[in-house]
């Protein structure tokens, strides 16, 4: 945790003097090496398996090779993002469907914003903040107390409040009370309340947490996914999930489309536990 911590360090350390397109080429070597050496690949290879069931162990391996080259690139957005202005999410954001975050906010009863960890979705909610959404965001802890500041003080710089996932229960449901944007991952599951729905041709289990906190405040569940797109970004926000006032319909409804855009981007789908156990945590 320590090696990690200082490569987290290090990163935001040489955002301060390299270029962007020399920081890419570092890490992708980086990540080249890294994947001799990582225990990740075996849990990667067994979720791409799953978004792609009918490809070769062979590709699987390429692919998850792929996936850590493209995690690299995840990281040295994340060192960057300081110079993320308002002008510059304008400049590298295609948005679509920013109208349903509009209506659900004029209708004065906040909203859930969730996502998966496809993708950058901490630039997608630091490019909402930027735009002057305002953000609260369900995270991890991080087991090293050093890393879990470290994304703390990135996300806040950013005008982004974090609740951490222990507090969710007793914070999370003032959000949208407050006609405010509570945004979380919610593709992996980490025990407590659940409830099972198919995902990717498995038996999982999802969190109930965002569901609930929904229904709890009468607000709707938008997914929105940040996306590679030919250089820039694509922030992809659909309407509201559709609930059936029950927490099953919203969390099988969410499962359905995180499952499209999983399939659709597999190697930007970054979970390095087995996606069909329960996850470790913390991170």
């Amino acid at each position: 945790m320590i090696r990690r911590y200082l490569s987290y360090a290090a990163g935001e350390a040489l955002s301060k003097v390299l270029p962007k397109p020399t920081a890419f080429r570092f890490a992708r070597r980086a990540a080249s090496v890294y994947a001799v050496f990582s225990r990740d690949l075996p849990a990667v290879r067994h979720n791409l398996s799953a978004a792609l069931p009918d490809v070769s162990h062979a590709d699987l391996t390429r692919l998850s090779r792929e996936l850590l080259d493209n995690y690299s690139a995840y990281l040295v957005e994340l060192f960057y993002a300081d110079r993320l202005d308002r002008a510059a999410v304008e400049r590298s954001f295609e948005m679509l469907g920013r109208e349903h975050l509009d209506r659900a906010l004029a209708a004065g009863k906040g909203l859930i914003l969730v996502s998966a960890h496809v993708g950058n979705w901490e630039l997608g909610a630091i490019a909402l903040a930027r735009l002057g959404y305002p953000m609260h965001v369900i995270a991890l802890t991080h087991t090293n107390p050093k890393i879990d500041r470290f994304f703390t003080h990135l996300r806040r710089r950013h005008g982004l409040e974090t609740l951490p996932v222990g507090c969710f229960m007793r914070k999370a449901y003032e959000v949208p009370r407050r006609n405010r944007i509570l945004a979380m991952n919610a593709d992996r599951y980490f025990g407590g309340e659940a409830v099972a729905s198919s995902f990717l041709g498995r038996g999982v289990r999802f969190s109930s947490g965002f569901a609930r906190a929904a229904l709890s405040a009468g607000a709707p569940v938008i997914p929105a996914f940040c996306l590679p797109a030919g250089g820039k970004h694509r922030l992809e926000i659909g309407p509201p999930l559709e609930s059936g006032d029950s927490e099953e319909a919203l969390v099988d409804a969410y499962a359905r489309r995180a499952e499209a855009v999983i399939r659709r981007h597999p190697t930007q789908w970054f979970v390095f536990q087995r996606f069909d156990r329960v996850q470790l945590w913390p991170a």
